[in-house]
């Protein structure tokens, strides 16, 4: 689909240098498929030589886009501490990490004992992970259904997965709240 020349973003410019009005297809939402009707070529971001397409695959913050995965049903007050723990230890590893079930769930935008709602919750998390470098476990607690669909979906998509612990985070928590826990 092609879109218009026009006086919106300067930013992003055809090949023969004019400005492109709309920055997504407005019919895919695909910025890959937004084309100059004069040369037919994808717009690129100025100065950047980055097409519009690239910009989601290649964040330039330097950190890499990665889902994380940890349980969340079962003990939610010690699931929740190890997910903000988790995601703590990633942005430490320089990574951009996205835990859907804390964005969704556990934010109450959603409500994960409603099946309708946890489909929505796991398809949405599914569609970022398509966009991510990689999908991170963390493991110290087990893996759950839900983490081992977020890991099959990424072996189905090539996405490399990296298995991780937190060294002494179990332990410290049970020292802190008691006696051992096992579900995850």
């Amino acid at each position: 689909m092609s879109t218009t020349h026009g006086a919106a973003p300067s930013a992003a410019r055809t090949d023969c240098g004019r400005s492109v009005g709309k920055l997504i297809d407005p019919v895919t939402s695909d910025p890959s498929k937004v084309t100059c009707k004069a040369c037919h070529k994808v717009p690129r971001l100025a100065g950047s030589g980055r097409t519009l397409a690239s910009v989601d695959a290649a964040p330039t913050s330097g950190r890499s886009l990665v889902i994380l995965e940890s349980p969340y049903a079962g003990d939610l007050e010690r699931n929740l501490a190890y997910a903000r723990a988790a995601m703590r230890d990633s942005l430490a590893r320089n990574e951009a990490p996205l835990a859907t079930h804390m964005l969704y769930a556990a934010s109450g935008a959603l409500d994960d004992a409603d099946p309708e709602q946890r489909a929505a919750g796991i398809e949405a998390g599914l569609a970022w992970g398509e966009r991510a470098a990689a999908t991170v476990v963390y493991q110290d607690l087990d893996i759950s259904p839900g983490m081992a669909e977020g890991i099959a979906h990424a072996k189905a998509f090539s996405r490399p997965v990296i298995y991780r612990t937190l060294p002494g985070w179990l332990e410290r928590w049970e020292a802190e709240h008691g006696e051992a826990t096992s579900d995850g």
